[in-house]
């Protein structure tokens, strides 16, 4: 599962980077627009991509 999310994710970026509306991004992916208003915001404070795809697969691999 956090696979699919990661691709998810940078599929989002790539996208963005494209100019693709975030609303035609979230249809596509079937995540809410919100989802990847908060992807692009977490990537832009991370300084880059892999940063935040480390810091997302740290977190997730936590203890709850």
């Amino acid at each position: 599962m956090e696979t699919r999310q990661m691709t998810k994710i940078t599929i989002t970026w790539q996208l963005l980077e494209q100019g693709i509306p975030k609303s035609h991004i979230a249809k596509h992916l079937r995540v809410f627009r919100w989802t990847i208003i908060r992807w692009s915001q977490a990537i832009q404070e991370h300084g880059d991509l892999q940063d935040f795809l480390d810091h997302y697969q740290q977190a997730k691999t936590g203890s709850r």
